[in-house]
């Protein structure tokens, strides 16, 4: 319960327990961390599909994940047409996994709580949504909507949390 003092006891073997007070400043400290991480998380969870959907496509699969950048689909798509192939070209991919990487970068960045790179990224996936809604895959538009409801909750999460430590070291100073 937030604003109630709890204790909590290190568990490591050579350690003696003695209890240390965890005040409800440090329990909301750790509550907002969770969730700006857990938010975070999601740029892993899309590049991770995305690299997957460019190895399903290449492989001639007609299947992909739903939570993956469109922008991936684009490039295979044009890339096979411009190259007049059946497989997607190997500089196709390559620009994939540079796109897929590039957000699971920004996955980092977000959950040290940079909060500028977490909103470039959610600007960048909501850009991508818009390829969706372009094609009209509900599907895809129903999973980016709840993946940047989850981005935007850790990315608030990330707000607040900077608004405490700054009120903290202002406190200390």
């Amino acid at each position: 319960m937030l604003g109630s003092e709890t204790t909590l006891t290190p568990l490591e073997a050579g350690v003696a327990a003695t209890p240390t007070a965890v005040t409800g400043e440090d329990l909301a400290r750790y509550q907002l961390v969770q969730r700006r991480n857990t938010g975070g998380a999601w740029f892993y969870w899309i590049g991770g599909a995305s690299i997957l959907n460019s190895l399903l496509y290449a492989a001639g699969s007609q299947w992909g994940l739903v939570v993956g950048l469109g922008f991936t689909y684009l490039i295979d798509g044009f890339a096979t047409e411009l190259s007049g192939t059946v497989r997607t070209p190997i500089y196709a991919f390559a620009i994939d996994v540079m796109l897929a990487g590039s957000v699971m970068l920004i996955g980092r960045a977000a959950r040290r709580g940079h909060l500028g790179w977490y909103a470039a990224g959610m600007a960048f996936y909501l850009l991508d949504g818009l390829l969706f809604i372009a094609v009209q895959d509900f599907l895809g538009i129903a999973v980016h909507g709840f993946a940047l409801y989850g981005l935007w909750n850790g990315w608030r999460a990330g707000r607040a949390l900077r608004r405490i430590e700054t009120a903290a070291l202002v406190a200390a100073a």
